[in-house]
């Protein structure tokens, strides 16, 4: 399909919905076992930008007076739920899909499955902008930020090595899995190494002592007047983390917002993988 293509069949699937009272065009639908929603909030000739809500447990959630300590019950209709939520948007100029995601909120997955169940004989996949060059790309970065990297140790020495605290202390406990997070950061506004050769040598080092169970190895990497971008070093995933004061946001222009200026700062980036 090409890009018209793709931006004609959402806008199928849009002109096909009802409208919500704040005139977002909606659909609920059932994945997996459970509820979802999918509201457009924008749509155009550019760009779609979109909210999955997820149904939460209602019983989990409460609001709680912080002064007294009291913690009061949320009640609601019998047409009403608690949800988590995920806004999503796309590029129609290059395909790039952008999310904001928070924890335990509706994946990107969720998305294209929905789209995948509202179009006969299209198959729509969310695909990870991917580099095989990526540590030449590191190496024309002027600063090379925090190492951080996760393994688990194996199931017959699921409780070995694990800093901080003695094995005897933990010889009691029914213990599966174990996960180790190693996080290696340079002082503030300072390169960790200015040798990528440092990099490649300590990715080969993980992979030779860890094998499959190294989960995750990833490093910050910028130029100067950049943004800080994620780099994944293992499947070549691009990721960034913003910081976001709920009490701040009312409306979704607001993540709107935010999710632009994320995409902004990384855009230039990702279509350098995507020619």
């Amino acid at each position: 399909m090409s890009k018209e293509d793709v931006r004609q069949s959402l806008t199928n699937i849009y002109n096909d919905l009802e409208a919500n009272d704040d005139k977002y065009k909606f659909k609920n639908f059932e994945m997996f076992s459970t509820n979802y929603i999918i509201e457009f909030i924008k749509l155009n000739d550019s760009e779609l930008f979109a909210r999955i809500g997820k149904q939460a447990n209602e019983n989990t959630i409460g609001k709680r007076d912080f002064v007294t300590g009291n913690l009061i019950n949320i009640e609601l209709q019998d047409n009403e739920n608690i949800e988590s939520y995920t806004y999503l948007y796309l590029d129609f100029s290059n395909m790039i899909l952008s999310y904001l995601v928070l924890s335990g909120t509706p994946s990107k997955t969720i998305f294209s499955n929905f789209i995948n169940d509202m179009i006969d004989n299209v198959e729509f996949t969310c695909v990870p902008i991917t580099t095989d060059d990526v540590i030449r790309k590191l190496a024309s970065k002027s600063t090379l930020g925090t190492i951080e990297f996760s393994y688990c140790n194996p199931k017959n020495e699921v409780i070995k090595d694990i800093p901080g605290i003695n094995k005897r202390s933990l010889q009691n406990l029914n213990t599966d899995k174990s996960v180790i997070t190693v996080s290696l950061r340079p002082a503030r506004s300072k390169s960790i190494t200015h040798r990528i050769e440092d990099i490649f040598n300590i990715k080969e080092t993980l992979i030779s002592e860890h094998g499959d169970n190294l989960k995750s190895l990833k490093l910050n990497a910028k130029n100067e007047e950049e943004e800080m971008i994620n780099y994944n070093l293992l499947d070549y995933k691009f990721s960034t983390y913003t910081y976001i004061d709920m009490l701040l946001l009312n409306t979704a222009d607001d993540f709107y917002k935010i999710i632009i200026r994320e995409y902004n700062n990384m855009k230039n980036t990702l279509e350098d993988y995507i020619q």
